[in-house]
């Protein structure tokens, strides 16, 4: 079914990604538009900030401009989707950013007019380049296109759940990502029992909002890659926005948002919970959770006042 495949975005998902596509047997391009990263890749096969010690087999292809491909895989943060986009040109899209695009809280199947899919699950980047198993959702309107993308991704250490609900799929990853905040911060100013439960409340929360706009409740059941698995994966596992929360515990916000910049982390759930807040007052949905995490990090909610709002006070 895809002859070509071009990777958008050379940062430690879309290196995963090649990596893994690569093992399976497959030729891929991998483009970038920062081109002192892709030097340090094509000159060493490694990436200069991630994976250190994963070299890319020499079936990954580096190129200096995004090229047709009868599959693009973009693997760039939700701000840059757009304007990478416009340079691209394929048949199908397959989306693995896991965020809204800012101000206009458009996911990415609204600004494409090509056949979309999209990937979403639990996979810290290095696990995927580490053999750990993992499992992932990919989710397209036509399920043949979805089957055939997943079987790209099939091996002994990757399992692959195909279904049609895109709206799910795309929302089960930026919502998770400002849960997995809630949770940091949780963690590190009382427990991990504390955790547990706001993770029980805040997910009835989440499901409610997606289905309101259209998701497929199924997509948030605990048998979902795209959003149970992943919520665990991310609230107590070594991701990025779990560890932004905890440390915002000590630091404001914004601090700890430019700190993490400065060190190649990207914090998707930052700018994610504003616009998830902006959803829930656009489809009328009861969040008093997802809005306290909203004010914490833009209005200056304490830690403290935002536990009393997980407990319902």
């Amino acid at each position: 079914m895809f002859n070509s495949i071009t990777i958008i975005g050379a940062g430690a998902f879309g290196y995963a990604i090649a990596f893994l596509l690569s093992k399976n047997g497959h030729n891929v391009s991998l483009y970038d538009v920062n081109t002192s990263v892709l030097d340090t890749i094509e000159s060493t096969r490694e990436h200069p900030h991630f994976h250190q010690g994963i070299f890319l087999p020499s079936n990954v292809k580096i190129v200096r401009e995004p090229c047709s491909a009868d599959l693009i895989i973009m693997a760039v943060p939700s701000k840059f989707i757009r304007s990478a986009l416009e340079n691209v040109n394929s048949k199908i899209i397959l989306n693995c950013s896991k965020g809204l695009e800012p101000e206009s809280n458009a996911r990415v199947s609204e600004m494409v007019d090509v056949e979309y899919a999209c990937l979403s699950g639990g996979m810290v980047a290095s696990d995927v380049t580490k053999g750990n198993p993992v499992g992932m959702d990919i989710a397209c309107s036509d399920l043949s296109i979805a089957n055939g993308i997943a079987d790209l991704f099939r091996c002994e250490t990757v399992r692959v759940r195909a279904c049609t609900d895109v709206t799910g799929v795309e929302l089960a990853g930026p919502f998770k990502n400002v849960v997995a905040i809630g949770a940091g911060m949780l963690q590190q100013a009382s427990s991990m029992s504390t955790v547990g439960g706001y993770l029980t409340t805040v997910s009835k929360e989440c499901e409610r909002l997606a289905v309101a706009i259209g998701a497929d409740p199924r997509t948030f059941v605990a048998g979902s890659y795209s959003w149970w698995g992943d919520l665990m994966t991310t609230c107590y596992g070594a991701s990025r926005n779990r560890e932004f929360g905890q440390r915002c515990v000590d630091l404001a916000p914004l601090v700890v948002y430019e700190d993490m910049q400065s060190e190649h982390k990207s914090v998707e759930g930052y700018h994610t919970a504003q616009l998830v807040y902006n959803l829930c007052q656009k489809h009328n949905v009861h969040a008093p959770i997802l809005s306290g995490i909203k004010h914490m990090l833009h209005d200056a909610l304490s830690v403290q006042e935002f536990m009393k709002v997980c407990m319902g006070k």
